[in-house]
């Protein structure tokens, strides 16, 4: 190897003149910071130096595209560090062995929300059109907390829901806590942890009162799905949620104990349900078919993948265009309330994991707050009342 000062007159003019592949020119101002340069022009500032009794090559960069004195200010600085004790070798094999959030949401964290979360298929709409768009093919250590931040802002200013962004670092949390809790190589933070989400102002409430609910029914039973008419009174019956009654299977309940048990909620835990008088009526009902073991088969046998035809048709001509099938799960929850039943038993009849979230359905009419009120009359005889009105 050839000793020469590097400079950026020679690093500019110096070609490949020799036999072999490659020649190099090592630096007199800098011991280890040499030159490369190749038979196919291309030209390398790297840094040769020595660890654990071994001789390692640390490349610094393209000659072509950097100053020989930006290049020797990086040889130092890395030389300061090796000397300091940082290991080039071990950086580079963990940055070789960490995966990119493309693999890694593909390999281990779909896998396993398959298995363990019911609603899989809503985190995987916002990893697919949301998140790997973005940082797909980053790898996962280089995904920044100031790059989730500037996609979290990015969204609400396209237009999105701030329900909609929020999902966003919400999903993106879970994903690197299970990597992080997997050892998972070249992975030490979370860049969603401890998030500030926006505040979600776009949580719409609809409730059927008795008439919208008559005359919904009206139009369910005109349906062209004859299964229609079933499936809302379903829905109306038990506040299940929508693949929750879907794929509701006949061997999921029991005549005998009347119950009706979900194996896989929405909370990865078996949820029981009460069979009513009203609802085994209407499962009773229900022309089974011999070869579907779904409660609601489809013309295929398999459960209904989507209903929302139908179910617009029918809310369109009932002048409910406002409605939609998950309102019917509030209708039931709001209706149990008003009646005065206890928010923990509407908390275990929804399924509900944390009793907060049921406290959103607590909201009961006005006749319901004047009917409890009245009760204060109560305390005072009627006789009581008299003299102190003519008083």
């Amino acid at each position: 190897m050839a000793k020469i000062k590097l400079t950026q007159k020679f690093c500019n003019a110096v070609r490949h003149l020799g036999s072999k592949g490659h020649e190099s020119y090592s630096d007199t101002e800098l011991m280890g910071f040499y030159l490369e340069v190749r038979k196919s022009g291309g030209k390398t500032f790297s840094l040769r130096y020595q660890q654990n009794k071994k001789t390692r090559v640390h490349r610094i960069g393209d000659a072509n595209a950097m100053m020989v004195s930006d290049a020797r200010t990086e040889a130092k600085r890395i030389k300061s560090d090796i000397d300091l004790g940082r290991n080039l070798i071990g950086e580079k094999m963990i940055l070789n062995a960490t995966p990119t959030l493309q693999s890694f949401f593909e390999d281990f964290f779909l896998p396993h929300i398959k298995q363990r979360n019911r609603s899989w298929e809503t985190s995987v709409s916002v990893f697919n059109i949301h998140i790997l768009p973005r940082f797909g093919q980053h790898l996962m250590s280089d995904v920044s907390r100031m790059m989730v931040v500037k996609l979290h802002n990015d969204m609400v200013v396209k237009g999105l829901k701030p329900a909609t962004a929020n999902k966003v670092p919400i999903h993106l949390c879970t994903l690197y806590n299970l990597a992080i809790k997997w050892d998972t190589t070249g992975v030490t933070t979370n860049p969603a942890n401890k998030f500030d989400l926006f505040p979600e102002n776009n949580q719409v409430e609809r409730y059927l009162n008795k008439e919208e609910a008559n005359r919904l029914m009206i139009e369910v039973e005109k349906s062209d799905n004859k299964m229609l008419k079933y499936i809302v009174r379903f829905f109306i019956l038990t506040g299940a949620r929508r693949n929750e009654a879907l794929h509701a299977k006949w061997d999921h309940f029991d005549f005998e104990a009347m119950v009706w048990t979900i194996p896989l909620s929405k909370s990865g835990k078996p949820h029981h349900v009460p069979i009513t008088a009203a609802l085994l009526e209407v499962l009773q009902s229900i022309p089974k078919r011999d070869d579907s073991e779904y409660i609601f088969p489809s013309k295929t046998g398999k459960p209904f993948i989507n209903i929302y035809t139908a179910w617009n048709t029918a809310r369109v001509r009932a002048d409910l265009k406002d409605v939609r099938l998950h309102d019917l799960r509030h209708t039931f929850a709001s209706t149990l309330v008003n009646a005065g039943v206890p928010l923990y038993n509407v908390q275990q009849l929804l399924g509900h994991h944390n009793i907060s979230v049921t406290e959103r359905y607590a909201h009961l009419s006005k006749d319901a707050l004047v009917e409890s009120a009245n009760y204060a009359a109560t305390l005072l005889s009627e006789s009581t009342m008299e003299a102190s009105i003519a008083a």
